[in-house]
């Protein structure tokens, strides 16, 4: 694995919390001793936010059809 897929996972598990409080610290630390790092956590933090408002909820709608279709699976023969 290469420096940058390091320092992509490390951002990736920093804006996830999946880093420990001291692990965390150190991180920050890193990125303001190196700017291309800082550009490429800004870059991956826009993304993540720009994603975020999209909804990966089923609609009430697919759900009644989900319901519907299960229902009608019990009472029919296959």
């Amino acid at each position: 694995m290469d420096k940058n897929q390091k320092m992509s996972d490390k951002i990736l598990c920093f804006l996830y919390k999946e880093m420990t409080e001291d692990e965390s610290v150190e991180f920050l630390n890193s990125l303001e001793e190196n700017p291309f790092a800082m550009q490429e956590f800004l870059e991956i933090q826009e993304t993540i936010e720009s994603i975020q408002p999209f909804s990966f909820s089923p609609s009430d709608k697919l759900l009644s059809k989900v319901h519907a279709y299960a229902s009608y699976s019990l009472i029919s023969p296959q």
